[in-house]
């Protein structure tokens, strides 16, 4: 056999390192205008140094990691910045004056009600227009059904914990009229709690171990491809050492007694408002996985379901929903957010356990 010359092989490895650069220059072109990447910025809880580096980094962020900028706030930690226009982001985020997502919000006309929505970015609708977010997608269904006007408010913030819910739910929660409360907290509070994402670190809470996740032609191609893949073998986050144990190093954010203590009071308030609740049980591509997720996911998870019974509450099942309705990576933006299409479902399996304990509005 003849090897090739030099010159020859020379060309060849140019040819095909050009065409490779010319295929991740059109994904990075793709990601940046089409569909970018956005990730959630899980921090330490705002009592801790955290805080203070999350806010200090949150333009850099915003820049690097297409995150949502923030304002510091006593009593949630931070907040997003008041009657502003969010730009930078797949679609332009409002925000009112108080600090939440969305339109201002005129008084309660007669007959409304009102659903009000906790958690974070997940909850919050990251990276989904305004009017394609669960729970809008669930006030218009309900709005059919009952005959009445319902409005969606969300008062989820990307990053926030059952804590800062529950200072949210205390303020601005209170002046609003609230008829139902979500409760969608999950996992801001999972995350491992001796971590934070730092922009600057290659490592970071996406994958970046495998060199082919670092490459936009790779991304674009796994989102496009996403809708025809079942069952693939999908971490969290980096590894599924970044879902905490119970205890030591590896701890979650939030403590298991501590998630238990939040969401039971935040039960309590919804009550006093004369609100009634319902518990989010959120999915992530881990739950379409042949593998389980870790067992502390199962662990908070069981408290859902526990706030849900001994407070007479509703709970919406994300991860069973999309199982039956044979959801796919597809409807993930990424390793935990899910897209439109992941909204329109659980916006509609919202609606559907609403309505079956009240087909007439309460």
């Amino acid at each position: 056999m003849t090897l090739p010359s030099p010159k020859k092989l020379f060309f060849a490895i140019l040819a095909v390192g050009m065409g490779l650069g010319l295929i991740e220059g059109l994904g990075r072109v793709l990601e940046a205008t089409v569909m970018p990447y956005q990730r959630s910025l899980p921090t330490a809880a705002p009592d801790r140094e955290g805080k203070k580096w999350f806010l200090s980094n949150t333009s850099k962020a915003s820049e690097k990691l297409q995150g949502v900028p923030m304002v510091a706030d006593p009593e949630r930690g931070w907040m997003l910045p008041p009657a502003s226009i969010l730009r930078g982001q797949r679609y332009d985020v409002r925000t009112n004056s108080l600090g939440l997502r969305g339109g201002e919000i005129p008084p309660k006309e007669e007959g409304e009600v009102r659903i009000f929505t906790l958690g974070d970015s997940s909850v919050y609708g990251d990276g989904v227009s305004e009017g394609a977010i669960f729970s809008s997608v669930a006030a218009k269904k309900l709005e059919e059904a009952w005959g009445r006007p319902v409005r969606a408010i969300v008062g989820a913030v990307p990053g926030h914990d059952s804590s800062q819910s529950l200072a949210t739910l205390k303020v601005p929660g209170g002046q609003l009229e609230l008829d139902w409360v979500v409760i969608g907290n999950f996992w801001s509070d999972v995350y491992r709690g001796d971590r934070t994402a730092d922009p600057d670190d290659e490592k970071g809470y996406y994958d970046t171990r495998s060199v082919l996740r670092r490459s936009a032609a790779y991304r674009v191609s796994w989102q496009l491809l996403g809708p025809f893949i079942a069952q693939r073998q999908v971490r969290f986050l980096a590894s599924r050492d970044d879902v905490g144990s119970l205890g030591g190093a590896r701890s979650t954010r939030t403590s298991l007694e501590l998630y238990l203590k939040n969401l039971r009071e935040l039960v309590k308030i919804a009550h006093g408002y004369g609100a009634k609740v319902v518990i989010l049980r959120l999915v992530a591509p881990m739950d379409l996985d042949r593998v389980p997720p870790p067992d502390t996911v199962g662990r908070f998870r069981a408290v859902q379901s526990l706030v849900a019974e001994e407070s007479d509450g509703l709970l919406v099942d994300g991860p069973q929903l999309f199982k039956d309705r044979g959801a796919t990576l597809g409807f993930f933006s990424d390793h935990v957010h899910p897209n439109a299409l992941g909204h329109a479902l659980l916006g509609a399996g919202l609606a559907d356990v609403i309505l079956d304990r009240y087909p007439e509005a309460p």
